[in-house]
């Protein structure tokens, strides 16, 4: 399956599971990966765990070893960017496509 139908086969979900889209929160620091879901949801995502890296026209994605996908909309940071965010992910060994 394309990328995009698989998020947007996730957005129905959480939408028919939640009764609105859940609103997902993701902190970057030197440690890990955080994400907090509206929902109450929380998820630490170590380095080490990520499988690969890849890019589309408008997302950062991270797949890990468990086949879970973490998702940054490229012009959606708040501190930083893009390109600092896939330097520090070079620098945490990750390879980007």
């Amino acid at each position: 399956k394309d990328i995009s139908m698989v998020m947007e086969e996730i957005a129905k979900r959480d939408l028919e599971m939640h009764g609105k889209p859940v609103e997902v929160t993701v902190i970057v620091t030197d440690e890990n990966i955080t994400t907090v879901q509206s929902t109450g949801s929380e998820i630490h995502l170590n380095y080490a765990d990520v499988k690969k890296a890849f890019q589309t026209k408008k997302y950062i994605y991270l797949q890990t070893k468990a086949n879970l996908l973490c998702s940054f909309k490229k012009d959606g940071f708040s501190i930083g960017n893009e390109e600092d965010f896939l330097k520090f992910l070079r620098n945490k060994g990750i390879k980007i496509k």
